[in-house]
């Protein structure tokens, strides 16, 4: 079966079981070029498949759905010569649940992309301890935050794809490709190393405020207080 990512779900089960990532849509919201016969994208008959594909090529989801219908309704879209005309009767509509842009009326297509997370999932039950020292009110936002940590299934993605916001800045060192975080950086205000790395991603809203907030600290920290006289 090939889907594409509907929800957390999906992508748990691609990393328990191991499975090829074979990415179509760019961020751009249209079909990337592919090579069939490279690794990964194995076929049975690349060129045919190459010769397919370059129809769809840089169409939207939109375009290149309508484009697959009218390629299934040739007979050397079938799989194997002699077979027929693939599509047996004409497309029918259907009803499913897809998520939404908040101010946009087309579906969202959930693409991979490289992300910055906090660790959460190790640290559970120290969050469940210091929820339990606070004095909440009301009372029932303790209860809240409880379920909310207990059920806890992903690490938290503080980087986020926007057109405003705070930059997400990080103390990192990038070695072989790879950048490895130093666990003591929280923002660039606390950090003056000339490692520091500004990125073009921005800040969760959550971890924006946290980096709003300790900034100011951050800067009185390393301020001198005068001497007196």
């Amino acid at each position: 079966m090939v889907c594409t990512f509907g929800d957390a779900t999906d992508v748990l089960w691609w990393r328990q079981q191991k499975l090829p990532l074979r990415q179509i849509i760019g961020r751009n919201g249209r079909l990337m070029p592919i090579t069939f016969g490279a690794p990964g994208w194995e076929s049975l008959d690349a060129t045919a498949a190459q010769g397919f594909y370059a129809g769809l090529m840089s169409k939207t989801v939109k375009q290149a759905r309508n484009a697959m219908v009218e390629l299934l309704r040739r007979e050397d879209g079938a799989a194997r010569p002699g077979m027929g005309v693939p599509l047996r009767g004409e497309p029918k509509p259907l009803q499913r649940d897809v998520k939404f842009f908040e101010k946009g009326d087309q579906p969202l297509e959930f693409i991979s992309t490289r992300q910055w997370f906090v660790r959460l999932m190790d640290k559970k039950e120290q969050l469940l301890r210091f929820g339990d020292r606070v004095k909440w009110h009301p009372e029932h936002m303790g209860s809240r935050y409880r379920n909310w940590t207990e059920n806890l299934q992903l690490d938290w993605c503080i980087s986020r794809q926007r057109y405003f916001g705070m930059k997400l800045a990080a103390n990192a060192a990038t070695l072989a490709g790879f950048e490895r975080v130093r666990e003591d950086v929280l923002s660039a205000t606390r950090c003056q190393s000339a490692e520091l790395v500004e990125k073009a991603d921005l800040a969760d809203g959550t971890f924006e405020i946290a980096e709003f907030e300790l900034a100011p600290a951050a800067e009185k920290e390393k301020t001198p207080e005068p001497a007196e006289a």
